[in-house]
Formats: C-alpha cells, sequence, structure tokens
C-alpha cells in the first residue's frame, strides 16, 4: 500500500480511537452518577426499612434491583469499549449497492462503533449483513441479505489490517476471500490456554455455517484442524446477535464430552461481546438420569483405556455404536413392553377402571406412544373420564403408583440384560462395580422409553460437539429430550473406539432431519504435519499453504525418557503435550522423564492442563499444542492405536516428534 494511503488509515484509526474514549469517558460518568443514585438510595432505603409496609417494601427492592441492572448494563458497554480500543477493526470494504450513486466505505470489527449523526457506523459488527461481503467475496460483483431484501453492487476495495495496541501494525489490499497473509499470520503464532476467536480469518465456507439462517439442524463434519468447534461457537455469537430479542445465552446449551473442552473455549464468546452459555459434559447429564440405578458410572477416559489392550470389549463397543445395535434395540423394547403388561383394576375411591380398560388403552388406543407416554395418557383419560378436579397432581402421581407395578418387570438393568442376551451378548459390570461407558446409552434409552427421562425445554439452541463419540442410540435419545435447533460437529476419522462410515453419516444425518456440510480444508498444522498424520489414516484434505519442519521420527533404544526431557528444554515457552496410549503408559513417563520445569499430569477430564502435560491422547481431543511428542511410537500397532495416532498427530500445530523406544 502506498505511503499517502497507509498514512489515511493510521489517521482513521485515530480518529475511531478518540471516538472510543469519548464514549468511554461518557459511560464512565453516566456509571458514577448510577452509583452515587444507588448508594443514596440504599441509605435511604436502610433509614426507612422498618417504617415501610410490605408493598413500599415491594416496589423500594424493585428500584434497587433496577440499580443492579443498569450497573451491569454499563459496566458491560466500558467493558466493551475497552476491548474494543486495542484492536477497533480488522477489515473493510468498499461497496457500492446498484441504486446507489458512490462507494461507501465499511469498516469491520468485534461490535459496532457508532457516532451520533453519523450516516454510517464507524465500525460494522462482524455479524452485521453487509459484513458479509467480507468474508464471501473478492472485488467486483457481489451481494448481501438485508432485512430488507437482497442488495446487489460491486465491491471496489477490499482491504485487511493488523492493529497491536491500537497501533496500526500492517495494512494491504487483498483480492482474495481472506488474504493468505493474515492467516498464515495467525496460524503460525503459538496456541495459547484458550481458544481464541477466528473472526479476522473466516473462511468462506465456515462463514456460510455462522450465517446459515434456513437450517433447523446442521450436521458438520470437518477434518481435524477445520476449526469446527470455532464455527460453532462464532455461529452461537452471530444467532445471539441476530435474535436479541428472542435468544439469550442462557437458551443455549453446548453438551461437550470432554470438560477440559469446555474450559479451553470458555473465552471466546466474552471476547466477542456475548455472555458464555451453559455447558454440560454428556457424562454429568447420564449421572443425573440414571441414579435411579443405584450404581457408579463409569467415564469414557476408563472405559478407552480398557479397550488398547482388549480387542474382544473393543469390538462389544464397536457394535454397540452401529445403527444395527439401536434398530435392534428399538424393535426389543416395542414388543418386550407389550408383552410384560398385565394389569388389574385400579380403585380410586368409588372411581373404579377396570383392568380391561386399561388393557385396551395400552395396547391399542395409545399403542404407538412409547409406555411413558401411554402411562401419562392413560392418566389424563381417568382424571378427565371422572372429573377429578380437586389435588391433580397428587392424584396423578398416585394413578402412577398404582400402574407401574403392572409392569412384570421393572428392573432397568434387568431389561437390558434380557435385550443383550436376546441379541448374543452378556450384561456385566466393570472390575470396579460400574455401569460401563458403552451400556449408558441403551439404559438411558430404555429408561427414556420405559418411564421418562428429564426434557431441556428450557434449551433453544444446542451444540453437540465430537459427534463421532455418541452413538446412534444416543441420538435418538438426544432427539427426544432436546426438541430444539441443533449444530452437531465432528470428524468421523477420529473415532477411536469404532468405525464411522460416509454411509452412517447419511443416517445421522437422516436422523437428525440436517442440513449435511463437509469442510476437507485443514488449518490447525503445517503441511509436513498434515500429510503425515493423513499417511497414518489413509485419507486426504487440503490444507493451508504453510510450511513448518517434517514430523521428526526418532529411534532412542532406552534413552526415550532422556530424548523427552532434551526435546521439552529445546522448546522453551512452548505449549507441548507427550500424548500416550493410555493412562498407564502416561504415568510411567511423567515419572520418568528428567526435567527441571513444571510438567503436569492429566489423566483425567478434570485434571489442568499445563504448559507441558503428559497425558493419554484421547483425552486431547479438540484441544491443540505448539508441539506434540509420542513416546513408543514403535509399539502402534492395532486398529485402535492407528485411531489413536491419528489423533495424537492431528493436535500439533508447528512440530510432531515421534519417538521409537
Amino acid at each position: 500500500m502506498i505511503e499517502e494511503e497507509l498514512l489515511k488509515e493510521k489517521n482513521h484509526l485515530k480518529k475511531i480511537i478518540k471516538e472510543i474514549d469519548k464514549q468511554n469517558q461518557e459511560k464512565q460518568g453516566e456509571l458514577s452518577l448510577i452509583l452515587k443514585e444507588r448508594s443514596e438510595f440504599s441509605l435511604h432505603f436502610s433509614d426507612d426499612y422498618y417504617t415501610m409496609d410490605d408493598e413500599e417494601i415491594a416496589q423500594e427492592s424493585q428500584r434497587f434491583d433496577e440499580y443492579e441492572i443498569a450497573i451491569n448494563v454499563m459496566e458491560k458497554q466500558i467493558e466493551r469499549l475497552n476491548r474494543q480500543r486495542f484492536s477497533p477493526f480488522f477489515g473493510r470494504i468498499d461497496f457500492k449497492g446498484d441504486d446507489e450513486k458512490n462507494y461507501k466505505s465499511y469498516y469491520i470489527g468485534v461490535n459496532n462503533l457508532v457516532k451520533v449523526g453519523d450516516e454510517l457506523p464507524l465500525v460494522c459488527d462482524w455479524r452485521a449483513p453487509v459484513s458479509s461481503l467480507f468474508y464471501d467475496y473478492e472485488l467486483g460483483r457481489a451481494e448481501y441479505v438485508a432485512p430488507s431484501g437482497t442488495v446487489s453492487g460491486n465491491i471496489d476495495v477490499k482491504r485487511q489490517y493488523e492493529i497491536k495496541d491500537a497501533e496500526l501494525v500492517n495494512a494491504f489490499d487483498s483480492s482474495l476471500v481472506i488474504g493468505d497473509e493474515i492467516l498464515r499470520g495467525v496460524l503460525s503464532k503459538n496456541t495459547s490456554k484458550k481458544m481464541q476467536t477466528i473472526i479476522n480469518t473466516i473462511q468462506k465456507e465456515q462463514n456460510k455455517i455462522i450465517r446459515d439462517n434456513s437450517s433447523k439442524n446442521i450436521l458438520v463434519q470437518g477434518v481435524a484442524g477445520s476449526g469446527k468447534t470455532s464455527i460453532a461457537l462464532h455461529r452461537i455469537a452471530y444467532l445471539l446477535y441476530q435474535n436479541k430479542d428472542t435468544l439469550k445465552a442462557e437458551d443455549i446449551l453446548i453438551l461437550s464430552p470432554n470438560p477440559l473442552l469446555s474450559d479451553y473455549i470458555s473465552d471466546v464468546l466474552p471476547e466477542l461481546g456475548e455472555e458464555n452459555m451453559a455447558q454440560m459434559s454428556f457424562y454429568r447429564l447420564a449421572k443425573d438420569e440414571l441414579k435411579h440405578l443405584k450404581l457408579k458410572i463409569e467415564t469414557r477416559e476408563k472405559n478407552i483405556d480398557e479397550l488398547t489392550d482388549n480387542t474382544k470389549r473393543l469390538n462389544e463397543v464397536a457394535y454397540k455404536h452401529t445403527y444395527d445395535f439401536y434398530e435392534s434395540l428399538q424393535k426389543f423394547c416395542e414388543k418386550y413392553f407389550d408383552l410384560i403388561f398385565k394389569p388389574n383394576n385400579i380403585k380410586l375411591g368409588s372411581v373404579v377402571v377396570s383392568a380391561n380398560e386399561l388393557t385396551k388403552l395400552y395396547s391399542e388406543t395409545y399403542k404407538s406412544k412409547s409406555p411413558a407416554v401411554r402411562v401419562e395418557w392413560i392418566i389424563d383419560y381417568i382424571i378427565d373420564k371422572f372429573d377429578i378436579t380437586k389435588n391433580v397432581q397428587e392424584v396423578s402421581e398416585r394413578i402412577k403408583r398404582m400402574i407401574y407395578p403392572f409392569f412384570v418387570e421393572r428392573d432397568i438393568i434387568k431389561i437390558y440384560a434380557d435385550f443383550l442376551t436376546n441379541i448374543g451378548m452378556t450384561f456385566s459390570l466393570n472390575k470396579n462395580g460400574e455401569i460401563r461407558y458403552d451400556d449408558i446409552g441403551a439404559l438411558l434409552y430404555i429408561t427414556n422409553y420405559f418411564i421418562g427421562i428429564k426434557k431441556y425445554t428450557n434449551v433453544k439452541y444446542l451444540i453437540i460437539d465430537e459427534m463421532q463419540d455418541y452413538s446412534f442410540v444416543l441420538y435418538s435419545v438426544f432427539n427426544q429430550i432436546f426438541d430444539c435447533k441443533k449444530i452437531v460437529l465432528g470428524d468421523i476419522n477420529q473415532c477411536i473406539d469404532k468405525i464411522m462410515s460416509d454411509e452412517d453419516l447419511k443416517r445421522l444425518q437422516q436422523m437428525l432431519s440436517a442440513d449435511l456440510v463437509v469442510l476437507n480444508k485443514a488449518y490447525r498444522s503445517t503441511i509436513e504435519i498434515t500429510n503425515y498424520a493423513n499417511k497414518v489414516k489413509g485419507i486426504d484434505c487440503d490444507c493451508v499453504l504453510r510450511h513448518g519442519e517434517e514430523p521428526v521420527v526418532v529411534d532412542c533404544g532406552e534413552k526415550i525418557y532422556q530424548k523427552i526431557t532434551d526435546i521439552i528444554k529445546e522448546n522453551p515457552k512452548t505449549k507441548i503435550a507427550i500424548l500416550t496410549r493410555n493412562e498407564e503408559e502416561a504415568k510411567n513417563v511423567y515419572i520418568n522423564i528428567l526435567c527441571d520445569d513444571e510438567v503436569g499430569l492429566c489423566t483425567s477430564t478434570n485434571d489442568e492442563i499445563k504448559d507441558v502435560t503428559v497425558m493419554p491422547s484421547y483425552i486431547a481431543k479438540g484441544l491443540e499444542f505448539d508441539a506434540v511428542i509420542i513416546p513408543f511410537a514403535n509399539e502402534y500397532k492395532s486398529a485402535i492405536d492407528k485411531n489413536l495416532m491419528y489423533v495424537s498427530c492431528t493436535r500439533a500445530l508447528h512440530k510432531l516428534y515421534l519417538l521409537n523406544s
């Protein structure tokens, strides 16, 4: 860019920062005034409290709450302006609509910045309709969808900026959708402890998912490093922006198999100026809904740990993930619960419902529904028929307690064991007397089918991450308990305890009634690391043109722990993961490496990730590190080992070390 144009941009930046400082000062003044008023009101309220009646106290309490809300809003606006000041914008487009005479410059940043009296915002929020032009088009003809309809026109200038601490570091014109210079610059940096926003590097295919307004449900199959989780979070920020009046952060839930991932992504939405949504691990959901079984539940980590050296169990677990297993369970339940319902007469005072009437209602009138629904509908039928109007909830519970004993078998685990016997398998607890993780899905399914489980009616939008970690049985349960819009993301190539085919993906798409989007471009790792990882699984994908060192393969013999120590010392101030096959190997490596630096051991999803961390590879899914070390790489020989190796390799951004014993 010529010096004259660069000077204009620097002056424009100063103008914007000056406006930010002015608005910030005004907000600070307003906040001080509100705080003073609240303090005076609080003193008045305390002095007069004992002379007020209940109505006056309620009115004054409401006023106090209004002060708290106003203070909270003002503090968030000030926080946004403070954050905005460091880097007010990252892009610009000059666009002229077909019905306009002149080009208008639109600067694009994290949030809007509006100056009273100006025709255009000083900065447009990246989620605003016009901002989509920056992500989707090169110079020339372009269009975007505004509230009033589609706006067509021309882009004359497309410019990208790097602003750091309110100083313009770099600016250049680009005819590309998002210039590779900016993208490579971002990707080449060392990773941080928390996931960062990607608003200045969102790619066209990612932007399409983020701004999708037509699909009820979206299923994203994306290769490792394609930005799936980032896309989901930025989509949430977009939906919150577009639906301010009908959607709040507390209406959204992310269901994650890994609490470590929940912590890793926790800064993204606040950085985008939004409240964090609710997060729940699947394990917690399962524990809550199966507590009636009065048995502990095995964690996924312990489950996979067992499978690394047990082919028989691996085959059992893989089968429980299949659509065939789901269909068999579905058909079994449909027949089984019809056969075991043997009612007697019900007597409620003078009201009598005969066994024949109950049988007809259960086996004929409501036959198409699950037993849980049939029982509820039978209860409603009885209450309506006999015009019961007093203590309806109490009577309903009483009738339910009378009906369920008519099922000759009510033990959920026994019912599941009968099903497994029916298909040539057996039920058993693990060595610690816990329900195996691979049995959770079926037990949830039977529980929901038979007696019903909690419906999350407060959730208006659901994110399911690492979709390949769940079975078809579980997706059936999710459909039942989350009746809302969904985005489901994952990678069939990152399955660990099963194989998931393209056909399985299509079946899942049908189950979810979702639009399928495939992302086949990797952004995380260098070309050299991506190509190496792809060879492990025999797959192919595109990747960003970012070169680095070839993966280092070293034959260490008995000095493998010394080599790990040397690599750590050679890479100071670098986030390093030492990824192993299982927990036992992780503990051995942790004990034996000879490093003065602080090294962490992570064998549970509740453990902390440090700058250098030893952990089983299956815990690292969804995370990324500057460098990855894989000890005993020559011992990865089985099918599950290949899956673990692929997951390990694809965690590395810049360096990958494979150490042979």
